[in-house]
């Protein structure tokens, strides 16, 4: 989950779009040129019409001793073993050949809305097709009649990518294709390689130059390229290869752009060499048309390859190298590289909105494609981007399309009330007998409800059980519903929920509720293709060193759901880029002979042969550098999951300007584990899950140390519950050492009476932590330089949600009491941010979380003053 995007929102603010061909500009289609020579060959230059040929070669058998992954610690055992590369899952990670579930199957998912241009009715000028609503009070506001907006305002525009930003990650984590109708990468960076531009380099072979236009030529390259193809020769002696280095280090899709036909290799060798190692896998370039069709001809059409999404860093280059390793009479078509998913520069009634293309419409993101006006549509002379959707799914002759929507009672009239609709629906075309009937609105049909029952029973499962069920549609729908009645492949619409109901707004602002809903909708398309499910995540996830130069990862299986018959582990030297993963045959893995002071970060995921889950947790160790180094635990107790728009750059959420922020990365502990490492001190690192100290897996009088985060847990996620109150209170009772630290620990324990709460919960703050809640917020993201046990630490910030990390919210500020003094204060009134106790046992308690401070030097800082006061 690997999702580490905010960590990209710190170029929100900046243009950030470098084409490595020089050109950057929106231009007409441009005519077919004629046939260019080929470029180091022999003269003899083959007809390229993207239609000649039969059908796909043979996949290729990997060198003698390619096992694929070459990324990860560089470790002499381990009990994990390698994956011969095959297709690439969810960022970046490999599919391993076991999994049947959805392979072979094109999937086109769409989301409602985004950015568009006006229709007849208005005027001009680029707009959000929804309005921003918020819940407050039991009623559902709007902007569109209410001003100033609430601070936690969602649109439907955005909230729809977010759902299917999850369903994405649940088809292709089984084995599926998916074809996006609108932009899922939220990196606002982008680098593009054009074929013979800098960056682009072939050798090995003859390479010839095409007569037709790059698929890139009317957007991102410069107007007039043509793209070169090359044969195959079995052995992949030719190469052509793709360097380019990123504006900012983060996490970057890649993105091959082509155009397909019948004479295309349909296994293409790729490997991309991102900052987590090498990754390895094949790219399918022929044609799914069977025929000529209302979009044009069955070959040179313009798609696009996801070869996995992977961090690159500023540091060393990205390179993305193909073999020609594949039958001798199929080609290549070697044409556009992008890193990333990049701003919207297409004009919008003749101006472009330069916010990142995942916000867009389905007609801005075809346009940019390249696709045809048959499939970005227009109606006199106007953006027609209902039809636009399931043109782009007919266009790539999709097994099926799935179009995500979030629904509104009609009449407009804000504030709604809980009086008003509510529930989950599903929409596709199901033509009258005699008349408007045809066989594939059967097929339709059986589609939709597979996708609304099973999403409706997991969300009943896993969020609400009484979660409302509208049966109206369920026999379908004979009009004008125009993303599913000119589709001619199965499609339905599902409508998730009512953003104008109060209650479901408030579940339509969760993450938690994206991915429920997310993995529903998953459900229902696998049981449509007759596939089992992918597991659910696993959970319990820890780490510790168990012997000199060894340690052991440990998890616990998926509670519920599909059973797991492997796992795939993740490795990384740095936390933030890791490998493509690995195998591990049971619930643990053991590395030995691993060189002191190393340290590694790991992700897991469960796997069985319909697919793969989504990633757990990152967890964190640090082999000792000395057998006299103290031990160090780091707890990651920040479960919590919502959903955030970041209004720091533009408080008007009716303009352009707002960023969707993701609420949890799940990937904290390296941020914490790289403090302690910065900070010089001799201590090993071990860490878990909150829930593997509950269960007893992992014993806090193990450590002389912990650190417990929380983040931005709150009272429904429960900042310490009832038992962790009570194991950590006789971890210190017997003089133990803890950094506790979230945004929302005093305002649980002190001042909540909703959600999980407890009788214990206010003495274990004042008692057990030593701290009194004086406010939760504290006004400020800045603290004044400390004093005390802190005495060195300089002034420092709290990132505001576009310093890498995630926005400083709430923070609690609090009073010293049983013993503890403030050590360390806001700017403001003098407010108090970090307790220390220093008696029977040691504490330091902080009101926001350590994880966003600013600056790796800060954290390093604090850390060490805290450490040594431990020593």
């Amino acid at each position: 989950m690997n999702n580490l995007m905010q960590q990209l929102l710190v170029a929100s603010l900046a243009a950030f779009f470098f084409v490595a061909c020089g050109k950057n500009m929106d231009k007409a289609l441009l005519e077919k040129a004629p046939a260019s020579s080929g470029t180091g060959g022999d003269g003899s230059v083959p007809l390229d019409n993207g239609d000649s040929g039969g059908g796909g070669d043979t996949t290729p058998t990997p060198p003698p001793g390619d096992t694929g992954e070459t990324g990860g610690p560089a470790v002499e055992t381990t009990t994990l073993t390698d994956i011969v590369p095959d297709r690439i899952g969810a960022e970046g990670v490999y599919i391993p050949s076991q999994v049947a579930g959805l392979r072979g199957k094109t999937i086109a998912l769409g989301a409602g809305h985004g950015w568009r241009g006006r229709t007849s009715a208005e005027s001009a000028g680029a707009r959000l097709q929804r309005p921003w609503v918020w819940s407050s009070g039991g009623f559902a506001y709007s902007s569109a009649s209410t001003s100033p907006v609430n601070a936690f305002a969602i649109v439907e525009d955005y909230l729809n990518s977010e759902i299917t930003h999850y369903v994405l990650q649940y088809l292709r984590n089984a084995g599926a294709e998916v074809t996006l109708v609108r932009e899922q990468a939220r990196t606002r960076p982008q680098v593009v390689v054009c074929p013979g531009a800098a960056g682009y380099a072939q050798t090995g072979a003859t390479f010839y130059t095409s007569a037709n236009d790059s698929a890139m030529a009317a957007s991102l390259c410069v107007a007039g390229t043509k793209y070169r193809y090359v044969y195959g020769d079995g052995t992949g002696t030719g190469k052509f290869t793709y360097t380019a280095t990123v504006p900012v280090s983060g996490m970057y899709p890649v993105y091959f752009h082509y155009r397909d036909g019948t004479d295309r290799a349909s296994a293409i060798p790729v490997t991309i060499t991102h900052a987590g190692g090498t990754a390895r896998t094949y790219m399918n370039q022929l044609s799914r048309a069977t025929a000529a069709d209302a979009y044009g001809s069955q070959g040179l059409r313009y798609r696009v390859a996801y070869l996995g999404t992977y961090y690159f860093k500023t540091s060393a280059a990205a390179v993305v190298e193909f073999q020609n390793n594949f039958a001798a009479d199929k080609i290549a078509a070697i044409d556009t590289l992008r890193l990333g998913g990049g701003i919207d520069t297409l004009p919008i009634d003749g101006t472009p909105t330069n916010e990142e293309r995942y916000k867009s419409s389905a007609w801005q993101h075809q346009k940019f494609l390249g696709r045809p006006s048959t499939v970005a549509r227009l109606s006199s002379g106007y953006n027609e981007d209902v039809t636009t959707r399931p043109h782009a799914a007919n266009y790539e002759a999709a097994d099926a399309f799935i179009s995500v929507h979030n629904n509104a009672t009609g009449s407009g009239t804000y504030p709604y009330s809980s009086s008003s609709g509510k529930g989950t629906m599903v929409i596709y075309q199901y033509g009258t007998a005699g008349s408007t009937y045809k066989a594939l609105d059967e097929i339709s049909r059986s589609l939709g409800l597979k996708v609304k029952y099973r999403m409706l029973d997991h969300i009943r499962a896993k969020w609400d059980s009484s979660w409302t069920n509208i049966t109206w549609g369920d026999d379908g729908f004979d009009g004008d519903y125009g993303e599913t009645r000119v589709a001619s492949v199965p499609a339905a619409l599902i409508e998730v929920g009512f953003f104008t109901h109060p209650t479901e707004l408030v579940s339509l602002s969760n993450e938690k509720f994206y991915r429920i809903a997310a993995r529903g909708i998953y459900m229902g398309i696998a049981e449509f293709f007759s596939s089992g499910y992918s597991p659910e995540e696993i959970t319990g996830l820890r780490v510790r060193n168990t012997a000199s130069g060894e340690f052991t990862l440990n998890w616990q299986a998926p509670a519920t759901g599909t059973a797991a018959t492997y796992y795939l582990v993740r490795t990384s030297k740095d936390g933030v880029s890791f490998d493509s993963g690995r195998i591990a045959s049971t619930t643990s893995a053991t590395f030995q002979n691993v060189p002191a002071g190393t340290v590694y970060h790991f992700t897991v995921q469960a796997g069985n042969e319909h697919g793969l889950s989504l990633a757990s947790e990152v967890a964190s160790v640090r082999v000792p550098v000395n057998a006299a180094d103290k031990k160090l635990l780091i707890v990651n107790g920040f479960d919590r999951l919502d959903n955030r728009i970041n209004f720091v750059t533009n408080y008007d959420k009716r303009a352009v300007g707002p960023q969707v922020e993701r609420g949890n990365n799940f990937n904290h502990t390296p941020v914490y584990s790289q403090a302690v490492v910065d900070s010089n001190r001799p201590w090993s690192i071990a860490s878990c899950a909150n829930e593997a100290v509950v269960s007893g897996a992992v014993l806090l009088a193990d450590y002389d140390a912990v650190i417990w985060y929380v983040g931005r847990e709150s009272w429904s996620d429960e900042t310490f519950s009832y038992a962790e109150q009570q194991l950590v209170a006789q971890y210190l009772a017997a003089g133990g050492k803890l950094i506790a630290t979230g945004s929302e620990i005093g305002w649980d324990l002190a001042s909540q009476t909703i959600g999980n709460t407890h009788s214990n919960d206010l003495s274990f703050l004042e008692s057990t932590l030593r701290t009194r809640f004086a406010g939760d917020d504290a006004g400020t993201s800045t603290l004044l330089a400390g004093s005390g046990a802190l005495a060195g630490v300089a002034a420092f910030s709290l990132d505001n949600g576009l310093a890498g990390g995630y926005q400083n919210l709430f923070p609690d500020y609090y009073t010293a009491v049983n013993g503890s003094t403030c050590v360390q204060v806001y700017n403001t009134a003098s407010r108090c941010a970090i307790l220390h106790y220093a008696g029977t046992y040691r504490l330091f308690s902080l009101g926001f979380p350590l994880e966003i401070v600013v600056g790796a030097a800060n954290r390093a800082s604090l850390i060490e003053k805290m450490l040594v006061n431990f020593e």
